[in-house]
């Protein structure tokens, strides 16, 4: 009986042999969460399961080898959960069934028999949260108005809109405040912008300038009530002292294609810093110059010494926002920021506005564990939490969550109260950002009353939702619990979805995020769902070569690289495209990423051909980027691999022709094979025979072939073999691929031929005449032999017919005599019996094409056989 030691268990395991307990290490994850009999409760039936055990040794191969067998013998294994409360340990009985031995392990499968040590053993584990101490609070604040005809930006504000304040139709430029200022006229402390969207897509930088801080540019006109400044742009008089701004102008006038209607013109902004070197993000800092600010806040005074005490305490969470476009109540926007903080104002005794926020104490536990056997493991908080808030909250819900269309979050909370009895429904226009999202739900979560507590999870593209309310309750379906108190996968029937679940600290806020979404740094980051990336920059063929397809044919490949600008573009992926060079579609694969580099290795080309190029670069939000740059007319290699020498050459006399036959090549890339006589190639083809026509009787010709392969590459020449046409008062007419017309009992006079091997082009759709031959007959049978060798030159395959006349009457008709692939050759000859009488008379072979082809070597040959 052995202990293994595993990084978050230790599991003991034994394999029953009639001599020998076995000790070995288990490798892999033994997990009852696949087995679940009920999945919402957590019911564990479980009927077998695998353990893979360590064989390094080779203990096993050898037992194996000796003729062991280890199937129908007993095993146990324990495995022992860590926690803060004693170890727990499961039992569980099992049978093999089954065993396969690999390289340094073999695998058991066990049929399961008994788990009722594991029934009373489910753990248990306690868990700490807070409670918050209460803060008496006298809320006062005069009911004014906030807001002014231009932005008041905090924090990282995403798509604010942009307020035209001047055209210059003559000049051609059109200025856009930026947003709120500065009395100071540096500008350091005026928002500034980030990104600027027309129609939610990203302008160029080339098309506007952005005039403020350092600029010296001076604003040559007024409007909206502001004055122009040197060297600063504008600024206007509040309250008797001068309030600068910044401003966007426009290179031309921001209206669409038809003239008539201007686009939507949003900008990412950095907003004001207040107090420090930065932009100011903490709820505090923007409560207190609300209050305080004379030119756009309501000109309060405020006790200092409250803010700057309780500020730290909000550090970790975000104000981002913006007020402007309309007014709005200060109560509403003011209780809405101490709401996300929780933050109370009173009176100090001199009359100035103090605030001071909640903290909790660490008052409250929760206990994790078992109920009922081994029906369910829960979370509940332990009834003895205290009531601390006057206003007794009775549900909360928050629901945040990011919008990959918009690049920003979805974001509104809603809460009831006992006072009232009825939903109070807030809008929180200053959290944008996912963690001081999830940091305010679990405050809120804390700070709720006894016996009003529960916790609920919805998880969906549209957005997170956290509910409070009654008494929490999380059904656990996985049997895996270690020490950092996580839930590995909480399942449900209805909908399924993940969250980890962690401890949180003493602090107010420091808690380890789960599952939530991601925004991709959108602080920073512009919104890319609108705006096609930049496209790659510097492609270029690094290398190429053949490999051997799994055929045995030749392929080729081209390795390709480019760049792409991650940072400024947020590529995700570049794709490279290739195509044949004339085609019109690209077939791409996808990029290896090395830092701004990509690579790729396209594949499955065929040798010869010429390809053409292209680098596209992809986004988060897959928007494929234009301009894209291309390579053309790119070679493929070839292989230095010939061909066999063909064998089998064999040549066959006829009456003025010769025909060949050879054994067929069996290599895979094979393209066709090339003809000599006498040394000179007079033809091509992909047959296995040819007959060589229209030649001089009692004259010996010498012929050979090779093979050429689709690089090019040819073959050693074949064996020769020499041969002359045939001479005799026997009709022989055609051999080989033409059957041989017998005249039986019937003498022949001298045949009449015509032959030529040049080349004819054929336009698809007319009937050509490609030969001709003509005889004077005596009125005995004609018998016409015809042969022609044909070309597709075209990219798409093609039939193609034809026909035997005299003069204009039709003899012999062969519709669909071809049907060539294209780019390849095909060869026919065909024979027929013609009556016409005495006389003279002309025969002519014509060809019909369904697209353009080349005719080779056509031949026709006239025999008048006589009584």
């Amino acid at each position: 009986e052995t202990e293994i030691l595993r990084t978050t268990a230790q599991v003991e395991a034994t394999v029953t042999s009639p001599m020998v307990y076995y000790k070995k290490g288990i490798l892999n994850e033994v997990d009852f969460s696949q087995q679940l009999k009920d999945i919402y409760w957590g019911r564990v039936d479980p009927s077998d399961l695998t353990l893979e055990i360590s064989d390094a040794d080779g203990t096993f191969s050898a037992l194996i080898t000796a003729g062991e067998e280890f199937r129908n013998r007993g095993m146990k294994f324990r495995i022992y959960e860590p926690l803060e409360t004693p170890q727990v340990k499961f039992l569980v009985y099992g049978k093999v069934i089954d065993y396969s031995l690999s390289p340094g392990k073999i695998s058991f499968t066990l049929a399961l028999q008994n788990l009722e040590e594991q029934d009373a053993q489910i753990p248990k584990k306690l868990y700490e949260t807070t409670d918050w101490t209460e803060t008496p609070t006298n809320i006062i604040n005069p009911a004014q108005d906030l807001g002014k005809p231009y932005n008041i930006v905090f924090g990282h504000a995403k798509k604010v809109p942009l307020i035209c304040v001047h055209s210059n139709y003559t000049s051609d430029y059109y200025d856009f405040i930026i947003g709120y200022g500065t009395i100071h006229s540096n500008h350091n402390n005026k928002a500034t912008t980030v990104n600027i969207y027309r129609n939610k897509v990203l302008v160029p930088s080339n098309e506007y300038y952005i005039h403020g801080g350092e600029a010296t540019i001076q604003y040559t006109g007024s409007s909206f009530g502001l004055t122009a400044g040197n060297p600063n742009p504008y600024y206007l008089t509040i309250n008797g002292q001068p309030v600068y701004f910044a401003f966007i102008r426009f290179l031309k006038e921001q209206i669409d294609f038809s003239g008539n209607n201007p686009y939507e013109l949003t900008a990412d902004l950095w907003g004001l810093k207040l107090s420090g070197s930065t932009v100011e993000r903490n709820f505090i800092r923007c409560i207190q110059y609300l209050l305080s600010n004379t030119a756009w806040g309501l000109g309060l005074t405020v006790e200092t010494a409250y803010f700057d005490a309780v500020a730290p305490l909000m550090a970790d969470r975000y104000c981002d926002g913006f007020i402007g476009g309309s007014q709005f109540n200060a109560m509403d926007i003011i209780e809405e920021l101490l709401f996300a903080c929780q933050g109370r104002l009173f009176y100090t005794a001199d009359g100035k506005i103090g605030i001071d926020v909640e903290v909790y104490d660490p008052k409250v536990k929760g206990l994790f564990g078992w109920k009922d056997g081994k029906e369910e493991n829960i979370i509940s908080i332990d009834e003895y939490r205290k009531t601390a808030v006057r206003e007794a909250i009775k549900a909360f819900a928050l629901q945040y969550g990011y919008n990959a269309w918009e690049g920003s979050y979805i974001y509104q909370n809603r809460r009831s109260v006992m006072d009232f009895g009825e939903e109070q429904v807030m809008e929180s226009r200053f959290i944008r950002d996912h963690t001081t999202a999830d940091k305010i739900t679990c405050f809120h979560k804390n700070r709720m009353t006894y016996g009003d507590t529960r916790l609920s999870i919805t998880v969906g593209m549209d957005g997170r939702t956290h509910e409070i309310g009654d008494i929490p309750k999380i059904v656990i379906p996985d049997w895996s619990i270690n020490s950092a108190f996580n839930i590995r996968k909480l399942s449900r029937t209805a909908n399924t979805f993940k969250w980890d679940l962690t401890s949180y600290d003493a602090a107010m806020f420091t808690y380890i995020v789960g599952d939530i979404p991601d925004d991709s740094n959108a602080d920073d980051l512009p919104d890319f769902s609108n705006t096609a990336p930049t496209a790659p920059t510097s492609l270029q063929k690094t290398g190429s070569g053949t490999d051997q397809a799994s055929d045995g044919s030749t392929i080729a490949y081209f390795n390709v690289s480019a760049i792409a600008a991650l940072a400024t573009n947020k590529v995700t992926l570049v794709k490279f495209g290739y195509k044949k060079t004339g085609e019109s579609f690209y077939t791409y694969v996808d990029g290896t990423q090395s830092g701004t580099n990509w690579y790729a290795k396209i594949n499955g080309l065929i040798p010869g051909l010429y390809y053409d190029l292209i680098a596209v670069a992809y986004n988060a939000f897959d928007l494929p980027s234009i301009g894209n740059p291309t390579l053309t007319s790119q070679l493929a290699p070839g292989d230095t691999t010939a061909p066999a020498q063909p064998t089998g050459l064999s040549a066959t006399q006829g009456i003025g022709k010769i025909t060949l036959s050879w054994t067929a090549n069996t290599e895979k890339d094979l393209n066709h094979y090339d003809v000599y006589r006498d040394g000179i190639k007079i033809f091509e083809t992909r047959d296995t025979k040819y007959p060589d026509t229209n030649l001089s009787y009692g004259v010996s010709y010498t012929y050979y072939i090779k093979a050429v392969d689709n690089t090019g590459n040819p073959s050693p020449a074949s064996s020769s073999v020499a041969q002359s046409p045939r001479q005799t008062t026997t009709p022989d007419i055609g051999d080989g691929a033409v059957e041989t017309p017998k005249i039986k009992d019937q003498a022949v006079t001298i045949p009449v031929d015509a032959y030529t091997a040049g080349r004819v082009d054929i336009s698809s759709g007319y009937w050509v005449t490609v030969q001709q031959c003509s005889i004077t007959s005596t009125g005995a049978p004609i018998h016409i032999t015809a042969c022609l060798n044909v070309w597709n030159t075209t990219a798409n395959p093609s039939g193609i017919t034809a026909q035997i006349l005299r003069g204009s009457t039709p003899v012999y008709i062969v519709y669909n005599a071809f049907d060539i692939a294209a780019g390849h050759q095909d060869s026919m000859s065909f024979a027929v019996r013609d009556t016409p009488g005495a006389g003279s008379f002309t025969y002519y072979l014509q060809v019909y094409a369904v697209t353009t082809m080349a005719v080779f070597n056509r031949s026709i040959l006239l025999l008048e056989a006589k009584k």
